[in-house]
């Protein structure tokens, strides 16, 4: 293949590899450096439907749900396997 198709195997693969322990290897660190009070001041604002392009592990999909009245969603895509 073409050196940008396997960089992007790669990254899959390697995303595949570390996704099923990645939330829990930095919740700690984000914790401490305030990424969840970021994450809802971010949406604070956000109505109606959400689509989040390269989701990762969907760690911010929750935040999607919390959405105005509640009547909000939250969808997201990645290219590798491995999300939560």
């Amino acid at each position: 293949g073409s050196a940008v198709s396997d960089v992007a195997h790669n990254s899959a693969a390697t995303f595949d590899r570390l996704a099923s322990t990645y939330d829990d290897d930095i919740k700690w660190d984000e914790l401490a450096m305030g990424v969840p009070l970021l994450r809802r001041y971010l949406l604070r604002k956000a109505r109606g439907r959400v689509l989040e392009v390269s989701a990762g592990t969907g760690r911010n999909l929750p935040y999607y749900r919390r959405l105005g009245d509640g009547g909000g969603s939250g969808d997201g895509g990645d290219s590798g396997d491995g999300r939560g």
